[in-house]
């Protein structure tokens, strides 16, 4: 689809925003931000900063607050403790609340969130309200935005007649139209089924960046937070456990929680043999697997240890990546997945790694063998083996 005939607005508002250079404030800047509902404290003593223009995904697993922190930079909550300042200036700190429409944003909601007895044009044209637009600029920004979003003459069908996927897409016209600074989005794709998300997705982070807004966006997807980050923030019980770009999150995760919830084929459990500087060799029921130390530390020898496995990392024998230092394992499962099959093994000592991709489908109870590739195992301190 081609955005070429409805993009100048939005590409006028990137460049107004980017004209300012590198003094330009922080998009977002929350500092020691905590929110308590009673007892229970949902987000603590949270640091964050979002640049202008960055794209800001929040992960992690449900009840982990990212739902309460993205309510809270919207002003939909108020914090418990700490400040936040949108573009420079401080909404919420001691003292301080603006309300949402005070705070030059605009936010995605999971469940469209629109007036049911409003058209498409209506629903966009609301978040022009605060304008004092006439009716006939309110109406062509409100086309302008449907189009830009694929729903160029569905002006006029209501929510009911919509699909789940064009009713978000209206949505979005409605964040996109008033062209805010900022653009919030609350785990936008969860109802939506496969093909449908993975086609807003890519709309999502061309016509965010294309407007030249910043983003915070949540989700407890790993796979949809790597393909539009800029940078990651992940949360475990309330804590802001890393942020960084997705590729040091996946390579060199900050805590054992991180690693799991950023995909792993299997964990293998062994000793400490030898260090090399960079590797590390672990004894796994007699035999040999290499892999890094994390945390920034090295066990010592003879130390207990974790090898968390990525998926990548594991190949079948007959895979030119593989190497010379093979596991046996038999196939317990295969699953058809387009580009070839993963598959389900267990490996020495009863363990299972799952998603072991191949080429070919790996018979039902077959013997084969794999080897793990250093690079993506991840070796941590097995603290659960002492006393």
């Amino acid at each position: 689809m081609s955005f070429a005939s409805t993009r100048s607005t939005f590409e006028r508002a990137a460049s107004q925003r980017t004209g300012s250079g590198g003094d330009r404030p922080m998009a977002v800047m929350v500092e020691g931000l905590s929110k308590s509902f009673g007892a229970k404290v949902a987000v603590n003593a949270i640091d964050l900063a979002v640049e202008p223009g960055q794209f800001m995904v929040l992960l992690g697993p449900s009840g982990s607050g990212k739902s309460t922190l993205l309510r809270c930079v919207a002003g939909i909550e108020r914090p418990s403790e700490g400040s936040l300042r949108i573009n420079g200036t401080q909404v919420d700190g001691p003292g301080t609340h603006l309300p949402p429409e005070k705070r030059d944003l605009a936010m995605v909601f999971q469940d469209y969130a629109l007036w049911p007895h409003m058209t498409a044009e209506q629903n966009v044209g609301f978040a022009l309200r605060r304008r004092h637009l006439n009716a006939d600029e309110r109406r062509r920004r409100s086309h302008l935005a449907l189009a830009q979003v694929g729903l160029g003459g569905l002006e006029a069908r209501y929510p009911g007649q919509l699909s789940g996927g064009e009713q978000q897409r209206v949505a979005l016209a409605r964040a996109l139209v008033a062209e805010p600074s900022l653009l919030l989005f609350d785990e936008p794709l969860s109802n939506l089924d496969a093909d449908r998300r993975e086609q807003l997705r890519v709309d999502i982070g061309a016509m965010v960046r294309r407007l030249g807004a910043a983003a915070v966006y949540i989700t407890h997807d790993q796979a949809e937070a790597f393909a539009l980050a800029d940078a990651v923030g992940v949360l475990d019980k309330g804590v802001l456990v890393q942020v960084g770009a997705p590729e040091s999150i996946y390579r060199d995760p900050a805590s054992e929680f991180v690693a799991r919830f950023t995909g792993l084929a299997g964990e293998l459990s062994g000793t400490a043999k030898e260090f090399d500087g960079r590797f590390m060799v672990v004894d796994v029921d007699g035999c040999e697997v290499q892999g890094r130390p994390m945390l920034g530390s090295v066990p010592s020898i003879g130390e207990p240890v974790r090898i968390l496995v990525r998926p990548t990392a594991v190949h079948f024998a007959h895979d030119e990546r593989a190497g010379s230092t093979r596991i046996g394992a038999v196939v317990l499962d295969s699953a058809f997945r387009g580009w070839g099959y993963e598959h389900v093994i267990e490996v020495a000592g009863g363990r299972r790694m799952t998603g072991v991709p191949d080429v070919q489908r790996l018979a039902f109870d077959s013997r084969t063998e794999v080897s793990l590739s250093a690079d993506g195992c991840l070796i941590f301190p097995d603290r659960t083996s002492h006393s």
